[in-house]
């Protein structure tokens, strides 16, 4: 098994921190090499889509990309295709659109967004990794609401059938 890329060669700056429209998604590739590899090129993809799929008689399903690019951060300059041993950082930074949506992930569908690195092999299978990236929704909240204070309540609402009786709705509220 060949470990040139794995997900931990994608660096986020402020890994864990979600990012929102608007922002620009920085970070670093970082690949140790320990041999001279055959190669073109190494590109980073950026991709950002949704897609909705449910299940009736017939499989309906939609996929939307509404972000797609990306540069290379390395190709083969002297036309002998290889890379050779050793350690590289290559920097990376894309802006996400005020527009985009945000991440989310639901019984019918999903948003989500990735990057993606990819070592082109001239005689080899082509090698990738991908790792994803949270985008989250912009909340503003005015100065007078800070002032009042927060209530937050927690609904969920409960819908079956008991005892084949009928269905039955509960609203179970809670204010925390």
């Amino acid at each position: 098994m060949n470990n040139i890329l794995s997900p931990a060669c994608i660096i986020f700056d402020g890994e864990d921190k979600p990012y929102f429209p608007g922002d620009t998604v920085t970070g670093v590739i970082a690949i140790n090499l320990l041999k001279t590899e055959d190669a073109r090129f190494l590109k980073l993809i950026w991709i950002g889509k949704a897609h909705t799929g449910w299940l009736t008689s017939v499989d309906s399903s939609c996929t939307k990309r509404f972000m797609e690019d990306y540069c290379y951060l390395w190709m083969s300059e002297d036309g002998l295709n290889k890379m050779p041993a050793g350690s590289y950082t290559f920097p990376f930074s894309f802006k996400l659109l005020d527009t985009f949506p945000p991440s989310f992930r639901g019984d019918s569908g999903y948003i989500k967004y990735k990057v993606k690195v990819e070592l082109d092999r001239p005689k080899n299978f082509n090698l990738g990794v991908e790792k994803m990236f949270t985008v989250s929704k912009k909340v503003e909240i005015s100065p007078d609401i800070l002032e009042k204070g927060l209530k937050f309540r927690e609904e969920k609402m409960i819908i079956g059938r008991i005892f084949n009786k009928g269905l039955v709705e509960v609203l179970v509220s809670k204010i925390l």
